[in-house]
């Protein structure tokens, strides 16, 4: 059985391939017969080979899980696994799971795509946007059988947040452990405990990135120091790049603020907070420095870099 698990909203393909893991480890102590392959660390394709084979070694249920397939195995290899699943009757066999795990939005039109499209159980994880970011906002808060006090509180935390869910999930169970179970937010919760994205440390660190090395690892280091973890600290500082380039773009062809806000698809308040530090820096090197966390921010997740490292390396480099 396949599955095929792909889409830009990075957070939620992760959760449903970690429900996936967890479920299959509930039922089959074995861990023998769980088998991943990150594909950005290069693919033994005889090691697949084995690990879907009938003939294993381990008996019982199998899950296989190959992370970057269609971006970063040979197209020769690609072939080579699909005519491995089909040979092998993989694709109907309930006794082995394989799972396709892409980030971003794959190439649509490649052989490999349409073969998994056609030939799994397929999710593609859309980033949510308006309503649905609002909806899995109230789900998430709802989960924790937690309400909240008026919508307020959830534009609220979209001002800070954007749909940055990472970020959003770490506030909303900052929020949750104030309220307490069976507890209210209420928008004092907010102002009081929600830290908008660009919080002071961060701004200051990205407005001394091209001119003070030593500044910006100072509040890099202050940051982890006040207990945020590094994938968020990174969260922060991708969605503040992402939201000056989004601005910049706009500003070199001069748009008018009062017109610039729409075409960004943005707050007023978040364009007013931020424009000034978006004219500060050039188009060119706002881009090239969004693209390098992009690239950090793949490479941590699939663990190629320790995050701490990986942020002092960005530091360095973007300085």
């Amino acid at each position: 059985m396949l599955y095929f698990l792909y889409g830009s909203n990075d957070f939620m393909s992760l959760e449903k391939l970690n429900q996936i893991k967890s479920a299959f480890k509930a039922k089959n102590k074995n861990n023998f017969n769980l088998s991943e392959f990150r594909a950005m660390h290069g693919f033994n394709f005889n090691d697949f080979k084995a690990s879907i084979s009938i003939n294993s070694l381990f008996d019982g249920k199998r899950l296989v899980i190959i992370r970057g397939f269609l971006n970063n195995v040979l197209l020769d290899i690609q072939e080579k696994i699909i005519n491995s699943l089909e040979n092998n009757n993989i694709i109907k066999d309930e006794q082995v799971i394989v799972v396709f795990y892409e980030t971003g939005s794959p190439d649509k039109r490649k052989k490999s795509f349409k073969f998994l499209k056609n030939n799994t159980i397929s999710q593609e994880f859309k980033v949510l946007q308006g309503n649905n970011l609002r909806n899995w906002i109230k789900s998430r808060i709802k989960n924790y059988k937690v309400v909240i006090k008026n919508n307020n509180v959830i534009e609220k935390l979209i001002i800070s947040h954007g749909n940055d869910l990472w970020g959003l999930s770490n506030e909303i169970e900052k929020l949750v452990n104030y309220a307490g179970e069976d507890g209210i937010i209420q928008e004092k919760d907010i102002d009081l405990l929600v830290r908008a994205k660009i919080e002071s440390n961060i701004f200051h660190l990205i407005e001394s990135l091209p001119k003070n090395k030593k500044t910006s690892l100072k509040l890099l280091y202050k940051q982890l120091e006040i207990g945020d973890n590094e994938l968020y600290i990174l969260t922060m500082i991708i969605y503040q790049f992402r939201l000056l380039l989004k601005i910049k773009s706009l500003l070199d062809q001069n748009i008018p603020q009062y017109i610039l806000y729409k075409k960004a698809g943005l707050h007023p308040f978040v364009v007013r907070q931020n424009i000034n530090q978006a004219k500060e820096f050039s188009l060119s090197f706002l881009k090239n420095t969004y693209n390098n966390l992009l690239d950090l921010d793949k490479n941590i997740k699939f663990g190629i870099i320790e995050p701490r490292l990986g942020l002092e390396r960005f530091v360095y480099s973007a300085s």
